[in-house]
């Protein structure tokens, strides 16, 4: 027996190779040599039988190939045998010489058998749907090379087993993927002689004529893309597909179409057309056509994984000149795409095989062929290069001389498959019996008998693929079945051993019945067990705790929300309790006089080991002064231990004016040894006015009990607003000590309706990039001025801040309060343009006549129709903004204001203007937009993207905050005024919710409000924060007229043709927009716990304008965690 019979043939199918066991040899490891010439010897071999020598372990794969190499260039006569010099002197017996061939056939065997047994376990994985590609195995042989492909004869067979696994496809791969692509648009007839497909290597080799431009025109290298440009150039081609590598590992699709003058670009990783790729291809188009190509996306699936681009690439190139066949892969249809690639290349290899007897298939192979032949009867190609399809392996010119020809590069041809031949005999045959083989009893099909056949072996074969599903769901159905069966047996067993085990230990009578036992619990009862099992040494440490708790538990009420959380054991010692600290210092006495921390830990333990495990040395350390010439005790230790159980940290937050006992503190004196009110009736009578108010139902928000707080404090101890902290503050009556007052001194808490807060949409920054780059274009093309584009935005004032939101006892479940169902609000238009000019403002009231609004007498009306402010009735039962408000706006506020900036400006009055408001529903309707369009055409109409008016509407990013607060600080003031009054005339301390006198005061708030946000600098900033970080876009006039943005303009031709498209070719006066789409619209009603108005009510407007402005937060002001501020020190 030969060493070759020993490997497995050549002709044996896939299949059976990878059910067979062909583990001939073992490879040695780390070689004794790699150098060939160690290997070569002149002797016989020792040894030469077959059985002998497949017991040797071979060498490693690169050293057979290497030697393999050696014997091929050398050609020595006098080698006689192969010495194992990769083994160790004692085993390195001679072999004959074709054992170098044999070992690299059983390697090669082994790997393809590993590959492949890999492929057969994914496809197995995704069932009976891909059962035809696992019968395919069996009709193609393991050994030798992929035919049928434009790389005909160099792909080894085993690569195919790539495309069944989750790896990343290879150049081959590619390569033969575009072949199949090219043999379906050849099938169909679809674009045959325009369309070419090119993979890798045409991007390699255009890459270095982009680098050698000079050599470009006249190299023989860039021949072969040269001919492609010159086709682009006179016609020829239409369209050229590609699949480039970008990177080390990512396959990306393109395609140049030279009719329509665009490069489409798809990157399933979402990404844009890379720079290089970008001006290498436009170099290209450029160079052979003259013209100037445009960049846009090829659509492409998403990619999802780390090795999918490949599949990704190629199905957008199948779907874009496919469509009717192929659609966007997905994640997961990927893997279905991923066989369809492999099914098509063993179909075209079977049908392109040179030796039929080899791999013994006929009917088979002709049952395959007609599934690629054409409906109209015609074969495709062998390969690729009969269609006229260049070769990537063989770029360099026939001769010098043909620099210019239009010829492809050389091709191999194809050998002529024996089913292709006989078929070719049988078409020219003049008569049955010139008919080869079996086709002597076969007639030719026509095509309607092929499409019948084809449709029934479909038919068949998802009728069998269905029975096999449902075979493999019932033996599902019945495993699963069997095994709750043996679940089951297994719990009763289970179960009746316990039982026995029980009867047996007396827990269960002889009967089975389960007696009672009685647990009997030893306890240790002394007192050292029972104080360290109860409470840990910190605990102990910290008796207020247990204290507070108790006193909180007779406090609560059975109403309100229940606790969720028990409370946590301490953790930190206090050290200084007394039980603690005279252990501490009877240990200091035996340590002796240098008060070393380690000896007085270790005497401290010594002592007393459970309750001082936790104490440290570095910890002690820190309690002792060694400035002296004795060591001692700090100063800052001595005053702790003054206090013994109240604990020495400061979690517990500073001791309020008016809230509990504090150390030396001015507003509380020592009574008994306690602490008590220095002011209690101050405290009772803000305790009596509060309950009254809320007894009678009024709104109790923190601006109204800050008010009555501080109309109380002014009137009967005025001293206290005039008391200094130790920081040198004074008291100033805070929102946040407001809070903590209530809390702890009325125990109420804050009772409202929630509402989700607004959240931005997903691709937010897109959409304010395209808004900012849209008004920019406006204003470019319309030489808008700054002072003539405006922002508009509708805002929600109520009369008595926060009246859905009240203070109530903890636990209430009904919670009264006066007009909650009533409509206590209007709506305010605020209006602002870029050059920092604020326009009048429309306040709308609920109500169909005059009567509903601010009265002519009201304070602070005559300043407000000077200023324009503009006071309008609704018209229908509720404030909010309608057809008739806003077009009372346009023609009273915004017009007016338009037309004086025109005349300042010298501008004429068909000057476009450019006005932006949110996506309000009456905004976006067409009846509103077709009344401006007829009426005043003049005006631009400019959306802010849906739910992004927190980010890109200048009104909401800085001028709604100070304009509420302002609101606030008015109305808190009317509620100091009026309590005042009442009280400094001896009435009862009752508000006045009426809605009449609320409405007349409004005037005066919206002068208050007007004032604080006519600053110029404050408008502008609003404007400059609207932005997109990182992009380098906001909406200041600077900006949108800046030569960076006009840039970007004149570069959205290449980048972004669609939206130039869009911005080109519609009519700027009416804004691209669907009144039937569902936008999120802006909500203008106000959530105190809202950072934007949550701002402390103390401060004063012109100092939040002044942070607003700068962006730096003052001394005086703190910045909570919500963006909020307040003021810091000084209010306790």
């Amino acid at each position: 027996m030969a060493l070759q019979d020993l490997l497995p043939p050549q002709n044996l199918s896939i299949s059976d190779l990878i059910h067979g066991n062909i583990s001939i040899i073992q490879v040695a490891g780390d070689a004794i040599s790699t150098k060939p010439e160690d290997y070569v010897v002149e002797k016989p071999p020792d040894v030469v039988t077959p059985a002998a020598i497949i017991c040797i372990p071979a060498p490693e794969c690169s050293i057979v190939d290497s030697l393999e190499d050696y014997l091929q260039s050398k050609h020595h006569t006098d080698i006689i045998s192969i010495r194992c010099a990769h083994l160790s002197a004692r085993s390195s017996p001679s072999l004959p010489v074709d054992v170098v061939s044999f070992w690299k056939g059983a390697a090669e065997a082994e790997k393809a058998q590993i590959a492949w047994k890999n492929a057969y376990n994914y496809l197995m994985e995704q069932g009976w749907s891909v059962m035809d590609v696992v019968d395919m195995l069996d009709q193609v042989a393991w050994s030798g090379k992929v035919k049928g492909f434009s790389r005909n004869g160099t792909v080894e067979k085993v690569e195919l087993a790539g495309l069944a696994s989750a790896k990343w496809l290879k150049d081959d791969h590619i390569s033969m993927a575009l072949d199949v692509l090219r043999l379906e648009i050849e099938e169909g007839m679809e674009g045959v002689g325009t369309t070419f497909f090119q993979s890798v290597w045409f991007f390699k080799i255009l890459r270095g004529g982009y680098a050698e431009q000079e050599q470009y025109t006249n190299s023989r290298t860039y021949q072969w893309v040269r001919n492609y440009g010159h086709r682009m150039a006179v016609g020829s081609i239409q369209y050229l597909g590609l699949i480039l590598h970008q990177g080390s590992n990512h396959w990306t699709a393109a395609v140049i179409d030279v009719e329509s003058s665009t490069i489409q670009f798809g990157d399933s990783l979402g990404g844009g057309i890379p720079q290089e790729v970008k001006t290498i291809l436009l170099w290209w188009t450029m160079f052979h056509t003259g013209k100037e190509f445009n960049i846009s996306a090829l659509p492409i699936g998403e990619q999802n994984d780390s090795f999918s681009c490949g599949v990704f690439a190629w199905n957008a190139l199948a779907t874009y000149f496919l469509p009717a066949r192929y659609k966007i892969a997905t994640s997961k249809t990927v893997v279905a795409h991923r066989i369809d690639l492999l099914r098509k290349m063993l179909m075209i290899h079977i049908a392109n095989k040179e030796d039929q007897s080899g791999e013994g298939m006929v009917e088979e192979d002709i049952r395959c062929l007609s599934v690629i032949q054409s409906r109209a009867g015609t074969s495709p190609p062998t390969t690729p290069y009969e269609s006229g399809v260049d070769s990537p392996d063989e770029p360099a010119e026939n001769d010098a001389g043909a620099s210019n020809a239009l010829s492809p590069p050389t091709a191999k041809v194809c050998k002529e498959s024996s089913i292709r031949r006989a078929l070719s005999i049988a078409e020219n045959a003049e008569n049955e019996n010139e008919l080869p083989g079996l086709l002597k009893w076969m007639k030719k099909a026509t095509a309607t008998e092929h499409d019948l056949q084809v449709a029934r072996d479909h038919e068949n074969l998802k009728a069998t693929q269905e029975d096999r599903e449902l075979q493999e769901t019932l033996a599902k159905i019945t495993k699963e079945e069997q095994k709750r069966e043996g679940a089951k047996i297994r719990k009763q067993n289970e179960r009746a051993r316990k039982k026995e085990d029980e009867i047996a230990h007396g827990l269960r009578s002889p009967g089975g019945t389960k007696r009672k036992i009685k647990q009997m619990e030893l306890t240790d009862t002394t007192e050292s067990s029972k104080r360290f099992k109860e409470n840990s040494v910190a605990e102990l440490s910290r008796p207020t705790r247990a204290i507070q708790a108790r006193i909180i538990a007779q406090r609560r009420y059975p109403q309100g929300r229940k606790k969720k959380n028990e409370a946590r054991p301490a953790t930190y010692h206090n050290w200084f309790t007394p039980f603690i600290w005279a252990q501490i210092e009877q240990a200091v006495k035996r340590a002796g006089w240098r008060m070393s921390a380690t000896s007085i830990v270790r005497e401290a333990q010594k002592a007393d080991p459970e309750v001082f495990k936790g104490l440290r040395h570095s910890t002690v350390e820190g309690w002792i002064d060694r400035s002296g010439d004795r060591p001692r005790w700090k100063a800052s230790v001595l005053q702790r231990l003054q206090r013994g159980n109240l604990t020495g940290h400061n979690k517990g937050g500073r001791q309020g004016i008016l809230v509990r006992a504090a150390l030396n503190c001015a507003i509380l004196y020592l009574v008994d040894g306690k602490y008590q009110d220095k002011y209690p009736a101050v405290k009772d009578a803000i305790i009596s006015v509060l309950q009254l108010l809320r007894n009678n139902g009024a709104p109790l928000t923190i601006v109204t009990i800050r008010g009555v707080m501080l109309a109380i404090i002014t009137l009967q101890k005025p001293e206290i607003l005039e008391h200094k902290t130790n920081d040198g503050l004074t008291f100033n009556l805070s929102d946040d000590y407001v809070r903590k007052w209530v809390k702890k001194n009325l125990h109420w808490s804050r009772r409202k309706a929630t509402k989700a807060a607004q959240k931005l949409p997903d691709d937010w920054m897109n959409q304010c990039e395209r808004s900012a780059l849209r008004k920019a274009f406006v204003i470019k093309e319309y030489d808008i001025p700054s002072a003539l584009y405006v922002n508009s935005d509708q805002t929600q004032v109520v009369y008595a801040p926060g009246d859905k939101m009240t203070y109530a006892e903890a636990g209430s479940k009904q919670v009264p309060v006066v007009g909650v169902e009533e409509k206590r609000a209007f709506t305010v238009m605020v209006s602002v343009s870029s050059d920092g000019q604020l326009l009048p403002f429309q306040a709308i009231y609920e109500g169909k006549t005059e009567r509903v609004l601010p009265s002519k007498e009201a304070t602070g009306r005559r300043e407000c129709d000077e200023l324009g402010i503009q006071f309008v009735p609704s018209g229908t039962g509720t404030y909010w903004s309608n057809q008739a408000t806003m077009k009372s706006f346009v023609e009273d506020v915004l017009v007016p204001y338009f037309n004086r900036q025109r005349t300042c400006l010298n501008l004429p009055p068909s000057q476009k203007a450019l006005w932006q408001i949110d996506v309000f529903s009456v905004h976006r309707s067409e009846e509103f937009r077709g009344y401006m369009k007829n009426n005043h055409p003049d005006i631009v109409l400019d959306f802010v993207p849906g739910g992004c008016t927190s980010v890109a509407q200048p009104c909401d990013v800085g001028i709604q905050r100070p304009f509420k607060h302002s609101i606030r600080r008015s109305y808190y003031k009317r509620v100091v005024n009026e309590m005042i009054l009442l009280l400094g005339n001896g009435k009862q301390a009752l508000l006045d919710t009426r809605i009449g006198p609320l409405r007349d005061a409004s005037a005066q708030w919206l002068l208050n409000a007007y004032q604080a946000v006519n600053k110029p600098e404050l408008i502008q900033k609003a404007f400059k924060n609207c932005r997109v970080d990182g992009r380098g876009i906001d909406l200041s006039y600077s900006t949108l007229t800046s030569f960076a943005i006009r840039e970007r303009l004149r570069n959205l031709r290449n980048e972004d043709l669609e939206f130039w498209n869009e911005l080109t070719g519609t009519n700027l006066a009416q804004p691209v927009i669907n009144p039937a789409a569902n936008y999120p619209e802006d909500d203008i009603t106000i959530n105190e716990d809202d950072a934007t108005f949550n701002d402390d009510s103390s401060i004063e407007p012109s100092l939040l304008d002044a942070v607003l402005i700068s962006g730096l937060v003052p001394e005086g002001l703190t910045l909570r965690k919500d963006g909020s501020y307040r003021c810091s020190g000084g209010d306790e």
